[in-house]
């Protein structure tokens, strides 16, 4: 049976933060959770790059189960 992941993600002014959550165990991933500093002053490009990395190596670190 496959669990049922979402990722969490917490936009701030200085900080991006994501990570999975086993959403019926209501428990993060463990080694899912990463935090990337953000300019709020930065061009809309690279924020949404920031944003990117956050939530892409959260993707990728969540283990095939």
């Amino acid at each position: 049976m496959n669990k049922k992941i979402a990722i969490g993600i917490d936009i701030g002014g200085s900080h991006i933060t994501s990570a999975a959550v086993d959403i019926e165990a209501l428990q993060i991933v463990p080694n899912t959770l990463f935090s990337v500093k953000v300019n709020n002053k930065a061009t809309k490009d690279d924020i949404l790059k920031n944003w990117s990395e956050s939530i892409n190596k959260t993707i990728q670190s969540i283990p095939l189960m």
